[in-house]
């Protein structure tokens, strides 16, 4: 892939999106770095294991790719693995079920104490609010 074709890629998410259709895999592993083509091949193989054609499958791990990229890229950043993984996303899908009335059925269904799903919304409501807010000097 020429630098003429990398820049119709353009710099907006939405622009390198609409352009993705334009990319082979060889032009991806060619001028992307390493890690990106392997990030595709990773999202593209968790997406067959959910039940997506090939391509289908392609198309959507280079637009979460890109999604990733464009906002996360150039910075570092830690993701966890393993137990913690889990947790973390576990408790995610708590935040993400929680609608005000349905602690008890929250508690039902992972198994934890009213203390324990509490405990966890407000950690999950302190990220959200963090999210939204920006830091005092």
């Amino acid at each position: 892939m020429s630098e003429e074709q990398l820049d119709m890629l353009g710099t907006d998410l939405d622009q390198i999106i609409e352009n993705l259709d334009k990319l082979t895999d060889d032009d991806l592993k060619s001028a992307w770095p390493v890690t990106l083509a392997n990030l595709v091949e990773v999202f593209k193989a968790a997406f067959a294991r959910k039940g997506l054609s090939e391509k289908q499958a392609l198309e959507l791990a280079q637009h979460a790719v890109v999604a990733q990229a464009h906002y996360m890229g150039g910075r570092e950043f830690y993701l966890p693995r393993g137990d913690s993984l889990q947790r973390a996303l576990r408790n995610m899908q708590v935040w993400q079920e929680f609608n005000g009335r349905n602690i008890d059925a929250l508690m039902a269904k992972y198994g934890f104490t009213r203390q324990g799903i509490a405990k966890i919304l407000r950690e999950q409501r302190s990220l959200a609010r963090k999210k939204v807010q920006l830091p005092l000097l």
